[in-house]
């Protein structure tokens, strides 16, 4: 049962609240029968700013399957995008010779690289 005011997001699936001072949770309107609150919940975890709840919405649209949300990209498919960028090689795959499979990087390539992973990770979270 959610106690705070209800806000509407973009995606009709999903909206927010505040439950407390420090408790903002996106709400599961799937749930709701004529807006009736008593039969709404909260999902996921509590963010204590309004504008850290927001910095996730489009994640979470993606992660309950909103209509209209970007989908994750799989994880090997941005570590070949940073591999491509950063080293310009074109797959992690195994190729079976030294040529393709070895290769000679720079200490500041491998560094701008892990930077890139890091940030990556950081803004999917």
């Amino acid at each position: 049962m959610i106690h705070g005011t209800l806000y509407k997001t973009r995606f009709t699936e999903i909206g927010f609240t505040l439950n407390s001072p420090g408790d903002w949770r996106f709400v599961d309107l799937s749930d709701a029968q004529d807006g009736n609150k008593d039969h709404m919940h909260c999902i996921g975890a509590s963010y204590a700013t309004k504008a850290e709840l927001l910095a996730s919405v489009e994640r979470y649209a993606a992660e309950y399957g909103c209509d209209g949300a970007s989908k994750p990209t799989p994880p090997d498919e941005l570590l070949a995008r940073i591999v491509w960028t950063h080293f310009r090689i074109a797959t992690l795959e195994a190729q079976g010779r030294d040529r393709l499979d070895f290769h000679n990087l720079h200490v500041n390539q491998i560094k701008a690289a892990l930077k890139d992973a890091w940030e990556t990770g950081k803004l999917s979270t």
